[in-house]
């Protein structure tokens, strides 16, 4: 399963889909997370107003730009409700990779 949220053809480095679930007051990671964590050994508290993947929880379908991933880092992402299990898809990417380019055009103006 967790093969299939991977795309081969994707370049940016940050670019990251996880299946996460909202237990009580915590947000469990179910898939494996490129910092290493094994699927199911992270979680961390269901902080809407700090952590993406507890808004997106919240709110599957919704997008955030301000808020912070399981590392800390400020993300771009949105979710998916995935049917028929209390499971949420939610791709993410850094906001910095994200914004790169933007930033740097805009520099350079």
């Amino acid at each position: 399963l967790f093969d299939v949220l991977k795309h081969p053809g994707v370049t940016e480095k940050t670019l990251e889909v996880l299946l996460v679930r909202k237990a009580e007051d915590r947000i469990e990671y179910l898939s494996p997370l490129q910092d290493g964590s094994e699927a199911l050994a992270t979680a961390h508290e269901a902080d809407a107003a700090k952590l993406a993947a507890a808004a997106l929880v919240d709110m599957p379908g919704s997008f955030t730009t301000a808020l912070a991933d399981y590392r800390g880092k400020t993300v771009l992402a949105t979710s998916r409700e995935v049917a028929g299990t209390p499971w949420v898809m939610v791709i993410k990417i850094d906001a910095e990779e994200a914004l790169a380019a933007s930033i740097k055009r805009r520099q350079t103006l």
